[in-house]
């Protein structure tokens, strides 16, 4: 069956949908089936699993089957959430089939219910990527054909996402399974602030406070999880900001340097050059030459 566009609720959680809204300012309280949040434009913010989700373009939220939760819109320019509902179980079919081998399939269907995720903000380009995918399809051919393979594409991006996060867990120091998965889950709070504060002069200790860990731990952790130091992390947030706004604005280098969580333009300059290979001003002019 096609995806379902914007279809009433009752039909969520029964086939795959999806769900497109614009709005400046929005609230409402759900509780559904498995689906994924993004906001394509814009910002806007989730309250799941006890805590509040700021999503902006390239980040993602995955919730459960039966978890309750809140969207808030407050903002000044018109917000853009697109959002994939998932039929029950077919996670769990589309599980089996990225794990299992080809002659297991064919012996016997998958079946069991979704696994679920462990709900935190992501930032997965194979997932935004299929997301952008899929928001071009609705503006333009509006294909069902290709708008469910755009979902598909966005499914199995996501069930990638979850398990190098189940990976990363167990890579976690910790003894007990749950001591992992908790200290996993501060991180994340962790890294959810570092993308909400970067243009902050944040520093270690707020970073191991937004963690609720000592500046030890949360250091050591940290490390274990990303693969970098939390103040290599927010250098690497800050310089991708600084490339995205170099790409979709004119803004001058000296007005988007503080923007960036930079205290100059030479501090920005130096760390891009040192990153990417060029200084800014020339990565501007690329960026235009390539869309021209």
């Amino acid at each position: 069956m096609p995806i379902l566009l914007n279809p009433p609720a009752s039909m969520l959680g029964r086939e795959n949908a999806i769900l497109r809204g614009f709005a400046f300012r929005h609230e409402v309280a759900f509780e559904g089936p498995a689906s994924i949040k993004t906001v394509v434009r814009g910002a806007g913010e989730w309250e799941a699993a006890g805590a509040t989700h700021r999503l902006e373009t390239g980040a993602w939220l995955p919730l459960n089957e039966g978890d309750r939760y809140a969207l808030r819109i407050h903002s000044t320019e018109r917000v853009e959430t697109l959002c994939l509902f998932f039929r029950r179980g077919w996670l769990a079919s589309l599980e089996a089939g990225m794990t299992r081998g080809s002659e297991a399939l064919l012996e016997k269907a998958p079946a069991g219910a979704d696994r679920g995720f462990d709900p935190h903000v992501r930032r997965t380009p194979a997932l935004t990527a299929a997301i952008a995918a899929l928001r071009r399809e609705l503006d333009r051919s509006r294909d069902p054909r290709r708008i469910e393979e755009c979902f598909l594409e966005a499914g199995v991006a996501a069930l990638a996402a979850e398990r190098s996060v189940r990976l990363r867990i167990a890579s976690v120091p910790a003894l007990r399974a749950s001591t992992r998965i908790e200290l996993h889950r501060r991180i994340a709070r962790a890294v959810d602030f570092i993308h909400a504060r970067h243009a902050d002069p944040i520093d270690l200790g707020a970073m191991a406070a937004a963690a609720s860990l000592s500046e030890y731990h949360f250091h050591r952790t940290f490390r274990a999880i990303e693969g970098v130091t939390p103040l290599e992390y927010l250098t690497r947030v800050r310089l991708d900001r600084a490339r995205d706004l170099l790409e979709k604005t004119s803004l001058p280098i000296a007005t988007l340097a503080p923007l960036c969580g930079f205290l100059s333009p030479e501090g920005l300059a130096r760390r891009f050059r040192s990153r990417f290979g060029i200084p800014p001003a020339r990565h501007r002019r690329n960026s235009q030459d390539r869309s021209d």
